[in-house]
């Protein structure tokens, strides 16, 4: 039951609701719901509830919302009146859905809140999905409105299969409202709860929560200690004390850590010093970060193979790539312009086996030619990914692309970079190349593309970040047209690879 707030789909409930048993209907009748108005639609072939792996709660609050606005008139725009047009549809018959909805279903009472109808409808779906999802693995406590509780906790408890094959969770409120205790009942009792129901969590994202007490820092230390096979952990916007949480973490089994937008003062990292297996860590916008604060990760018997780090002091940046070594295979770094080439002699200096490598940079302008000389010194990167805002561009730049002779590379990904910059390399190019990756590309440049295509024939994707939207579809099958088959023009975000990290 994904909802994606971009796109603006929304799964259709309709087709669960034919899989309600009789208590789920008993729960619609309670709160007087007549689904008599519904389009006649053949009922499903299967049970589509069986297959989810992943449901979002906030998906299922949003869904059901535009659901009952399409067919009874009424949403959340307007919940304790609904008008007369939707009332009116209410009171028809049931007779286009099949016979065990039709009993028991009572017409809808003119002085009813619709919020009462629609919250009957999220426990009714919750409760048929709980018995129902026999493949749920992801579970996303996520609400559409962000001054609601969740549902019912016990509907998650008492229905088997429910959340006992639970493999991730995500944990992710307002961080403004969440201290108020009264406000999230629901959703405490749950994380109170699940470690009877479900221990084999190996992913756990905690985001946007408030820990303003002992009370709520037990609840969420009880859950972390609850789960002995997490491997992967994440704190986002996290706010209060962390020490608890920090040291329930199982380190011996932990391998991906996250530290993302948090402030670090009066942390202590002392339990990671016991990491055996930690390969994956994630520092991104982490303030009061030190070398003092680190020293147990510096210390702890482990080997790096992915960092992803961001805003963060010199000092700290060169210690972790230090630590990391040989065994770095993936970086991704956002350094102070002023630290970049400094930063990047460490990582050539101790880490020659990284194959994956993102570079961006803040405060002031790049010194890009110094930087494509460093980079061309690691002989193993195979994916390569600049973006700077600010670059000291002079005349020698299209040669000094030229430089980047990188044997291995496939994947070449440039931001705020002329294309004119990019023809001096391609045409000394050494490299596999099959996507290239630019902010901006006309048909006047194809030329620079063919030639390299014919050239190598590598060449496969080519994707590009800004174009009117009206106008994507036929500029790409345009250019598509004039690259005579030898490789295809994408956007930029279906050939991109992500830098994610849940």
């Amino acid at each position: 039951m994904p909802y994606n707030p971009e796109r603006k789909k929304i799964i259709d409930i309709g087709v669960f609701i034919y899989f309600f048993n009789e208590e789920e209907i008993s729960c619609l009748s309670k709160e007087e719901i007549d689904l008599s108005d519904l389009p006649k639609n053949p009922s499903p072939l299967f049970n589509y509830a069986q297959y989810l792996h992943i449901l979002d709660i906030g998906a299922i609050e949003k869904a059901t919302d535009a659901w009952m606005k399409n067919n009874f008139g009424f949403g959340l725009q307007n919940p304790h009146h609904p008008d007369d047009y939707s009332i009116k549809r209410m009171k028809k018959s049931l007779a286009q859905l099949p016979l065990p909805i039709q009993q028991g279903t009572k017409i809808i009472n003119e002085e009813y809140p619709s919020i009462r109808a629609k919250n009957a409808m999220i426990d009714s779906l919750c409760k048929m999905f709980m018995r129902s999802a026999l493949n749920l693995k992801y579970l996303i406590l996520s609400p559409y409105d962000p001054d609601k509780d969740m549902p019912r906790s016990r509907i998650f408890i008492d229905n088997e299969p429910g959340l006992a094959n639970l493999r991730k969770l995500k944990v992710r409120f307002y961080a403004n409202l969440i201290d108020q205790h009264e406000r999230r009942e629901n959703l405490y009792d749950l994380l109170k709860l699940l470690p009877n129901v479900c221990n084999g969590l190996v992913q756990l994202d905690v985001n946007r929560i408030m820990v303003p007490n002992c009370v709520i820092a037990e609840i969420l230390t009880g859950l972390i200690k609850s789960q002995p096979e997490l491997t992967y952990c994440r704190f986002y916007k996290v706010y209060g004390d962390m020490n608890k949480l920090i040291g329930a973490l199982p380190v011996h089994k932990l391998t991906s850590l996250v530290l993302d937008d948090l402030i670090l003062s009066g942390l202590s990292l002392s339990s990671l010093s016991r990491s055996t297996r930690l390969e994956y860590l994630v520092f991104r916008k982490c303030r009061s970060l030190s070398i003092e604060l680190i020293q147990p990760i510096l210390k702890a018997p482990i080997k790096l193979k992915y960092l992803y780090l961001s805003d963060l002091p010199n000092d700290v940046l060169k210690a972790i790539i230090i630590k990391s070594s040989e065994a770095l295979e993936q970086v991704s770094i956002k350094f102070r312009s002023e630290d970049i080439s400094e930063g990047l002699e460490t990582l050539v200096n101790h880490c020659q086996n990284i194959t994956h490598l993102s570079l961006s940079a803040y405060n002031g302008p790049v010194d890009i030619l110094s930087v494509i000389s460093i980079i061309s010194l690691l002989k193993h990167i195979t994916h390569l990914k600049l973006s700077f805002a600010n670059i000291n561009i002079g005349d020698e730049l299209e040669n000094g692309f030229s430089k980047l002779q990188l044997e291995k590379l496939q994947y070449l990904e440039l931001i705020n970079f002329d294309i004119i910059h990019l023809k001096g390399y391609l045409s000394k190019c050494c490299s596999p190349l099959s996507t290239i990756i630019m902010d901006v590309i006309e048909e006047s440049n194809l030329q620079i593309f063919l030639d390299f295509s014919r050239e190598r024939n590598t060449l496969k994707w080519v994707g590009f970040d800004y174009i009117h939207p009206e106008k994507y579809l036929k500029v790409c099958q345009r250019i598509n047209e004039s690259a005579d088959c030898h490789f295809q023009i994408f956007h930029a975000k279906q050939v991109r690879i992500r830098e994610k990290y849940f």
